[in-house]
């Protein structure tokens, strides 16, 4: 498997530890850094116990680091594009 593009890596980075990014949408957990889980259907930073809800309920999810990540979905996560926890 390819690795994620730095570009795309570090704007995922920046994304999570942006201060709604790091609520829980779900539970409303607080995470100081930010959480690794993403529910892509949702476009939102999820926390782990709900990252296993999600998937559950066949919700795509994917790890801000054990996954591969397109700029393109990245992009996604941001609010202008729909995406973030806000």
């Amino acid at each position: 498997m390819p690795d994620t593009d730095k570009a795309a890596e570090k704007e995922l980075q920046r994304l999570r530890r942006l201060p709604e990014n790091r609520i829980c949408p779900n539970c409303l957990k607080e995470e100081r850094l930010g959480f690794k889980g993403v529910c892509t259907a949702f476009k939102t930073f999820v926390c782990h116990e709900c990252k296993s809800a999600h998937q559950s309920f066949s919700h795509r999810t994917k790890s801000v680091d054990q996954s591969f990540w397109q700029m393109d979905e990245v992009r996604a996560l941001e609010e202008k594009n729909g995406g973030g926890n806000r």
